[in-house]
């Protein structure tokens, strides 16, 4: 999936799929197996065996040590099945400890963080996507959407995709670089870059650092928009012959040069 950044850089966001999003949640499930079975252990030590057991052993439950101690196992319960997901994945940048470990994220269907409320609302309609058995309906809505989104995905405009690492910027010595091959041509001092901005220097260099990943229709549209745009505001040398990606190098040399 393509989404333009508010810079106007395309990012292409890789969807997870139905096999990667189960193998996270069968490490979820098995933390929240291991959560739920030492609770169970500790309430049954601090209830001397009644809990699993179900003998009551005052004649009214409701005024017993045992009600309060089994209405707080089914609140702790209720936590560790619903809040794990929420407390994770806005606490920890979309993710839980099976999405990390499978090298997902939840994003927004713009391709920002997720906030609670996104994450509440996704997290609560599980309950829909559980259905009928083992996220039955969850499963078909991922695979009959376009992003592969379940319910609570379409409901809270939110996308699991892959965590792949984020490109490092491009480094100064890149751009001295270029700016070495100017100044040997001499074409360094010729060029006036004063109407170039910092927000569209910014857009150059971030396209500069991206355009090996675009694909190639992708990467040449760009290009011809951001050269295009831009030429009009560099004097001192005949630009509008030169090639696209081209000007936009030598304009971004140029630039840092003068920083």
């Amino acid at each position: 999936m393509t989404i333009m950044t508010p810079e106007g850089v395309p990012m292409e966001l890789r969807l997870a799929g139905v096999g990667s999003r189960a193998a996270a949640a069968a490490i979820d499930l098995l933390i929240q197996f291991g959560l739920i079975v030492a609770l169970v252990i500790l309430f049954e030590v601090g209830s001397s065996g009644d809990l699993l057991d179900g003998q009551v052993a005052t004649p009214d439950p409701s005024e017993s040590e045992f009600f309060w101690l089994l209405a707080l196992f089914n609140v702790l319960l209720f936590l560790i099945l619903f809040l794990y997901y929420m407390l994770f994945e806005a606490l920890w940048s979309g993710r839980t400890p099976g999405k990390r470990a499978s090298r997902l994220r939840v994003v927004r269907v713009a391709g920002g963080p997720v906030d609670f409320r996104s994450v509440a609302i996704r997290n609560l309609l599980r309950l829909v996507d559980l259905l009928p058995l083992n996220y039955g309906i969850g499963i078909i809505s991922i695979l009959a959407t376009q992003h592969n989104q379940r319910i609570g995905d379409l409901v809270a405009g939110t996308l699991v995709v892959r965590d792949t690492p984020i490109k490092e910027p491009a480094r100064s010595s890149d751009l001295a670089r270029l700016s070495a091959g100017l100044q040997r041509t001499e074409e360094l001092n010729a060029w006036d870059v004063s109407g170039i901005s910092q927000q569209d220097f910014a857009t150059v260099r971030k396209f500069l650092e991206r355009r090996d990943d675009l694909k190639q229709e992708v990467r040449t549209r760009i290009a011809k928009e951001l050269a295009t745009r831009l030429r009009s505001q560099v004097g001192g040398v005949n630009v509008e012959t030169m090639p696209y990606e081209a000007f936009l190098e030598r304009l971004a040399a140029a630039k840092a040069a003068r920083r």
